[in-house]
């Protein structure tokens, strides 16, 4: 299958994103909810955490995350970002491998399956089958992908861009947080514009150009190079 990457800044609008293309039937890796379920379930992180940050970075009785304390913590000093990237990057990029590893195995059992069945039809039944052809391409969400060196596994990064007011407004909007709190984590990041100039295509979401003409218009170029590539193959 073709690995695309899928990154952007905080509030560039990456799960929106996403979300359209799970509508289309292709297989999202979400590395943020990922994160955060194995930064509150899995022992050895949160033993990490707790060696680096302290015991009430999670909240009492087994509710995860002081996410409120330990956002504070990162957003406002660069070297506790860096622990807790140090943290959570590898076992996340090993679930992602995981993770592709049986997206694999799926789609060769599904095309398989597929082959039978298109084997055995008539010829008019062929375009509705096509429609049913099992998608070749898997996505991997990542707000870090640059950073964290996972873009390297990867086949073609797209970019997801929205002007920073619009990014502002939103994290503002989401994160109940102030004008000044949500800039201080744009800021944090690598420059958007850097960002977009690594990646191999940009979808815009600024809330006025709309997005499923776009996102149709990757879904059709990553399916022709997923079947260009299983070609050469």
């Amino acid at each position: 299958m073709l690995k695309i990457g899928i990154t952007g800044g905080i509030g560039s609008g990456k799960s929106v994103v996403t979300n359209l293309f799970r509508k289309l039937g292709v297989p999202v890796f979400d590395s943020d909810l990922v994160a955060r379920s194995l930064i509150d379930s899995d022992p050895v992180i949160k033993a990490q955490i707790i060696e680096a940050f302290g015991r009430d970075a999670y909240l009492p009785e087994n509710q995860g995350l002081n996410r409120k304390k330990i956002g504070q913590l990162v957003f406002n000093n660069q070297q506790l970002l860096e622990t807790l990237n140090k943290i959570t990057h590898p076992p996340v990029i090993k679930a992602a491998e995981d993770w592709v590893a049986i997206q694999n195995e799926a789609f060769k059992s599904k095309m398989s399956e597929w082959s039978n069945g298109q084997s055995g039809t008539q010829n008019s039944a062929i375009a509705d089958l096509d429609q049913a052809k099992p998608t070749s391409y898997l996505i991997k969400e990542a707000a870090l992908l640059f950073e964290s060196g996972s873009n390297r596994s990867l086949d073609f990064i797209l970019g997801i861009y929205a002007d920073k007011a619009t990014r502002i407004q939103r994290i503002m909007d989401r994160d109940q947080l102030s004008f000044e709190a949500a800039n201080s984590r744009i800021l944090k990041q690598m420059d958007e514009n850097e960002k977009m100039k690594r990646c191999g295509g940009v979808i815009v979401n600024n809330g006025q150009t709309l997005l499923w003409p776009q996102v149709i218009a990757w879904h059709r170029q990553f399916l022709q190079q997923s079947s260009k590539a299983a070609v050469e193959v």
